[in-house]
């Protein structure tokens, strides 16, 4: 994924990436670090640098997906450092990805305290849920 996003920045280094999906890592994971360069440094943000604005959800203690009564971030979303600029037609900014934690999507957490995503299944046994991942999405934003 980073090859192809590398190949759009080499053509157009203002291009607006977005890169999202469950990637069964963390946001500090190395495969995220060191594979995606995805930088949590977003002090000077470069156009054509990777940013991971799911890292941001993490330090914030926020979720998708509940593992063992804690909440975590495996699902990701990313962007080019060019989405990050509102000198852009269209821009994001780094308090613009959210995780939809509305409460048809949850059901109580009977192993642990509070609640946890409404599953479609639990191993073989239909459970009448949607998914073991709460949505996250992004806002964008157009000058």
């Amino acid at each position: 994924v980073r090859s192809k996003a590398d190949s759009i920045l080499n053509i157009n280094p203002f291009s607006n990436i977005i890169i999202m999906g469950d990637l069964n890592d963390y946001p500090d994971d190395k495969s995220l670090l060191e594979g995606m360069h995805a930088s949590h440094n977003f002090s000077k943000i470069e156009s054509t640098e990777i940013y991971s604005l799911s890292y941001l959800l993490m330090l914030n203690g926020e979720g998708s997906h509940k593992y063992h009564g804690e909440w975590e971030i495996l699902d990701q979303i990313m962007v080019s450092g060019a989405l990050l600029s509102k000198k852009n037609k269209i821009y994001c900014t780094t308090n613009d990805t959210h995780i939809f934690k509305k409460i048809f999507l949850l059901e109580k957490d009977e192993k642990y305290t509070g609640m946890k995503p409404y599953r479609t299944y639990i191993g073989y046994r239909y459970n009448g849920g949607f998914s073991d991942h709460l949505p996250i999405y992004l806002d964008i934003r157009e000058n």
